[in-house]
Protein backbone atom coordinates (compact mmCIF):
# COMPACT_ATOMS: atom_id res chain seq x y z
CA UNK A 1 0.00 0.00 0.00
CA UNK A 2 1.46 3.16 -1.03
CA UNK A 3 0.03 6.15 1.61
CA UNK A 4 0.26 10.00 1.19
CA UNK A 5 3.40 10.37 3.54
CA UNK A 6 5.36 7.47 1.62
CA UNK A 7 5.06 9.46 -1.35
CA UNK A 8 5.95 12.38 0.36
CA UNK A 9 8.95 10.50 2.18
CA UNK A 10 9.69 9.56 -1.56
CA UNK A 11 9.86 12.85 -2.93
CA UNK A 12 11.47 14.09 0.04
CA UNK A 13 14.84 11.47 -0.42
CA UNK A 14 14.43 12.58 -4.61
CA UNK A 15 15.04 16.14 -3.75
CA UNK A 16 17.64 15.68 -0.52
CA UNK A 17 20.81 15.31 -2.66
CA UNK A 18 23.95 17.16 -2.43
CA UNK A 19 23.13 19.53 -5.30
CA UNK A 20 20.18 20.98 -3.07
CA UNK A 21 21.18 20.28 0.48
CA UNK A 22 24.23 22.74 -0.05
CA UNK A 23 22.42 25.59 -1.17
CA UNK A 24 19.20 25.26 0.63
CA UNK A 25 17.23 23.21 3.28
CA UNK A 26 14.43 20.36 2.43
CA UNK A 27 11.58 20.33 4.88
CA UNK A 28 8.87 17.35 4.89
CA UNK A 29 5.35 19.03 5.95
CA UNK A 30 5.97 22.45 6.68
CA UNK A 31 8.28 24.97 7.07
CA UNK A 32 9.08 26.30 10.54
CA UNK A 33 7.10 29.23 11.23
CA UNK A 34 9.49 31.30 11.70
CA UNK A 35 12.64 30.39 9.42
CA UNK A 36 14.98 32.99 8.23
CA UNK A 37 16.32 30.58 5.46
CA UNK A 38 15.92 29.59 2.05
CA UNK A 39 13.97 26.64 1.87
CA UNK A 40 11.99 23.74 -0.01
CA UNK A 41 9.16 22.07 1.26
CA UNK A 42 7.37 19.23 0.43
CA UNK A 43 3.85 19.17 1.22
CA UNK A 44 1.52 15.79 0.76
CA UNK A 45 -1.64 16.39 -0.26
CA UNK A 46 -4.92 14.74 0.22
CA UNK A 47 -5.22 11.96 -2.06
CA UNK A 48 -7.35 8.51 -1.74
CA UNK A 49 -7.10 6.38 1.29
CA UNK A 50 -6.57 2.61 -0.29
CA UNK A 51 -3.47 1.83 -2.62
CA UNK A 52 -2.89 5.25 -3.95
CA UNK A 53 -2.51 4.77 -8.38
CA UNK A 54 -2.19 8.28 -9.06
CA UNK A 55 -1.95 11.69 -6.74
CA UNK A 56 -1.03 15.19 -6.12
CA UNK A 57 1.76 17.39 -4.07
CA UNK A 58 3.25 20.69 -3.76
CA UNK A 59 7.10 21.79 -3.13
CA UNK A 60 7.31 24.82 -2.47
CA UNK A 61 10.44 27.14 -2.93
CA UNK A 62 11.05 30.18 -0.56
CA UNK A 63 13.28 32.95 -0.93
CA UNK A 64 13.37 36.26 0.46
CA UNK A 65 11.97 39.32 -1.29
CA UNK A 66 14.34 41.99 -2.24
CA UNK A 67 14.47 44.66 -0.22
CA UNK A 68 11.76 46.86 -2.42
CA UNK A 69 9.20 44.11 -1.42
CA UNK A 70 9.10 42.02 -4.59
CA UNK A 71 9.95 38.65 -5.22
CA UNK A 72 13.75 37.69 -5.78
CA UNK A 73 12.61 35.87 -9.36
CA UNK A 74 16.10 35.55 -10.54
CA UNK A 75 17.30 33.72 -6.89
CA UNK A 76 13.75 31.59 -7.30
CA UNK A 77 14.46 30.75 -11.03
CA UNK A 78 17.74 29.45 -9.85
CA UNK A 79 16.60 27.01 -6.64
CA UNK A 80 13.58 26.00 -9.01
CA UNK A 81 15.89 25.13 -11.79
CA UNK A 82 18.07 23.52 -9.03
CA UNK A 83 14.73 21.35 -7.80
CA UNK A 84 13.67 20.62 -11.23
CA UNK A 85 17.22 19.02 -12.23
CA UNK A 86 17.10 16.83 -8.92
CA UNK A 87 13.39 15.69 -10.31
CA UNK A 88 14.71 15.15 -13.77
CA UNK A 89 17.15 12.80 -12.49
CA UNK A 90 15.15 10.84 -10.87
CA UNK A 91 12.64 10.29 -13.44
CA UNK A 92 15.27 9.38 -16.17
CA UNK A 93 15.46 6.16 -13.94
CA UNK A 94 12.32 5.53 -12.05
CA UNK A 95 10.45 2.50 -13.12
CA UNK A 96 7.40 2.08 -10.87
CA UNK A 97 7.17 5.58 -9.29
CA UNK A 98 6.66 8.29 -12.48
CA UNK A 99 5.71 12.24 -12.21
CA UNK A 100 4.86 15.25 -13.55
CA UNK A 101 5.02 18.84 -12.68
CA UNK A 102 1.43 19.81 -13.63
CA UNK A 103 1.52 23.70 -12.42
CA UNK A 104 3.89 26.61 -11.41
CA UNK A 105 2.97 29.25 -9.19
CA UNK A 106 4.72 32.75 -7.72
CA UNK A 107 3.19 32.99 -4.40
CA UNK A 108 3.89 35.53 -1.64
CA UNK A 109 3.44 35.91 2.10
CA UNK A 110 3.17 38.40 4.13
CA UNK A 111 6.26 37.65 5.95
CA UNK A 112 8.53 39.12 2.97
CA UNK A 113 9.13 36.06 1.35
CA UNK A 114 8.27 34.86 -1.96
CA UNK A 115 7.66 30.99 -3.22
CA UNK A 116 7.55 28.92 -5.97
CA UNK A 117 4.69 26.46 -5.50
CA UNK A 118 5.05 23.55 -8.13
CA UNK A 119 2.62 21.14 -7.82
CA UNK A 120 3.50 17.45 -8.39
CA UNK A 121 1.23 14.62 -9.80
CA UNK A 122 2.21 11.27 -9.34
CA UNK A 123 2.08 8.01 -10.46
CA UNK A 124 2.40 4.74 -8.69
CA UNK A 125 2.21 0.92 -10.28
Amino acid sequence: MTTSFEVADKFYSILNVSSLTDEIQIYLDRRPTDLQEESVTVIPLTNQIDNIQNGYLNINIHAKDNSDGTPDSTRLQALTTLVRAALDDYASGATYFAFRVTNQELLSDERGWSYVNLRIEFFTE
